[in-house]
């Protein structure tokens, strides 16, 4: 039976017994860890990746804007001819989008509840690893930009879907998110999109731990800490050999009972 890991417990080691080495070999090999490297000249990108030489527009569209391209015919951004200024503008464009976006008629924002963002609002609720794609985007962001605000939305996200989302710790599969609001609008994580209440995705677990742990390294908030070696636990109790047929981890399965969702007819139940 595996362990459960403790990241606050220390690890005792047995001492190797005692070396006789000459001197000037410990001299020596001190010396060259305490040597710096040489630097590495850095002399700045290529003038053409900044630059692009050749740019034509073309009378063609793509959604609102037409086609930039260069003198070998692939597509160059809209925005700028300084490819640089074009993917900041780009990423800024997004994450306005994403912060800005409405508030649902449950109080919350509209990405904590749908998967697709339409004016007249979208039926279906939350994408299986729409919470973790967003942060992995966000924790990336803020290494570029240092935006502040970029942190607060994750521990928003990350906040409230652990407040939300876990199954019960004494379930089959316990500690690990549901995916999906079966109820879209009820602010309640409880299920699968495809086979129903009670059913989650071992795989979407995995990678809400993972940003959990890039969201401590950030904030030093050990609950995200906490959280994600409970996924990990259960995950590492619940691992099988895998081999090209079978999955170390079934893709969904029901927390409480451990039965596995199947494949019938190229369906899901």
């Amino acid at each position: 039976m595996a362990m459960p890991w403790n990241p606050k417990s220390s690890a005792r080691f047995t001492e190797a017994p005692e070396m006789k080495v000459r001197p000037f070999i410990v001299a020596f090999a001190l010396a060259a860890a305490c040597t710096d490297p040489a630097p590495v000249a850095y002399h700045g990108l290529p003038e053409d990746l900044i630059h692009p030489k050749g740019r034509q527009v073309l009378p063609d569209t793509i959604i609102y804007h037409p086609v930039h391209v260069d003198n070998k015919g692939g597509i160059l951004p809209w925005y700028s001819t300084n490819l640089g200024e074009s993917y900041d503008h780009v990423l800024n464009l997004v994450w306005n989008f994403w912060k800005n976006m409405e508030v649902d008629s449950n109080g919350m924002q509209y990405y904590m509840n749908h998967q697709v963002w339409d004016p007249s609002h979208d039926k279906r609720g939350l994408g299986g690893d729409q919470i973790m794609m967003a942060m992995s985007s966000w924790d990336l962001y803020y290494n570029y930009t240092g935006d502040e605000s970029l942190i607060e939305n994750m521990k928003y996200m990350a906040g409230y879907y652990l407040a939300h989302s876990l199954s019960p710790p004494d379930a089959e599969w316990p500690n690990l998110p549901y995916p999906y609001n079966m109820n879209v609008e009820s602010g309640i994580y409880d299920g699968d999109m495809i086979i129903g209440k009670g059913y989650l995705q071992p795989d979407k677990a995995g990678s809400f731990g993972y940003e959990l742990v890039h969201l401590y390294k950030k904030t030093g908030d050990e609950k995200y800490l906490e959280a994600a070696v409970n996924i990990a636990n259960t995950l590492a109790a619940k691992v099988q050999p895998g081999d090209n047929d079978n999955s170390p981890w079934p893709f969904r399965v029901h927390a409480e009972t451990g039965e596995v969702g199947v494949l019938v007819d190229q369906a899901e139940y």
